[in-house]
């Protein structure tokens, strides 16, 4: 993706930074990047956000858990795993907190044995059978491939979350960063089936 861009305007120096929504938005804020990659909705009338992207989150556990015997869970299963969770802060573990929320399940009642900022540890440690996980379906399709995490049904109904570019202005006065966000919004990113 990068590339293409790269190779189409060889002048621009594109800086990537990967890190949680709320220094996303800080730096905007301070002016210290001109766009970002934003995962959820963000609650400031600051910040435009144009939607990109869609991402499938889905439930894991090491393919040696007996929990993935299991046809369905009931979302009051995850209370009896250990629950490795993204870091406080980001996108993801917003949308796992309003998940949890949606079916009355306090996350003060979750027995969270890890919390981690990277989804590859994240993947990891659940391999390693440290308990489950909720996490991008992008993150996870290899160890989905080599059969080390199953997926975790909990319902027919799949969990999507959205990515956002969130920019401070609506339209950039920089020509390379208005041109840098058409192309983004232009890109088409895949969802794994």
């Amino acid at each position: 993706m990068f590339h293409n861009f790269s190779k189409d305007h060889p002048e621009t120096q594109i800086e990537l930074s990967v890190t949680n929504n709320e220094k996303i938005i800080q730096k905007l804020q301070e002016r210290k990047i001109d766009i970002g990659v934003v995962e959820g909705k963000i609650l400031s009338s600051k910040i435009y956000l144009d939607d990109i992207a869609e991402d499938e989150i889905v439930i894991i556990a090491s393919a040696d858990n007996p929990i993935t015997k299991k046809k369905y869970l009931n979302p009051f299963d995850l209370r009896t795993q250990p629950l490795i969770m993204p870091e406080k802060g980001s996108g993801i573990r917003e949308f796992i907190d309003d998940f949890l929320n949606n079916f009355k399940i306090d996350p003060k009642e979750m027995k969270i044995s890890m919390t981690a900022g990277n989804a590859e540890l994240i993947v990891r440690m659940v391999q390693s059978g440290m308990g489950v996980s909720l996490v991008s379906k992008w993150s996870v399709l290899n160890a989905i491939k080599d059969g080390s995490i199953k997926l975790l049904n909990l319902s027919d109904k799949k969990m999507i979350r959205k990515f956002y570019l969130a920019t401070l202005d609506k339209e950039p006065s920089n020509i390379i960063v208005k041109t840098f966000k058409e192309f983004l919004k232009e890109y088409k990113f895949f969802i794994p089936s």
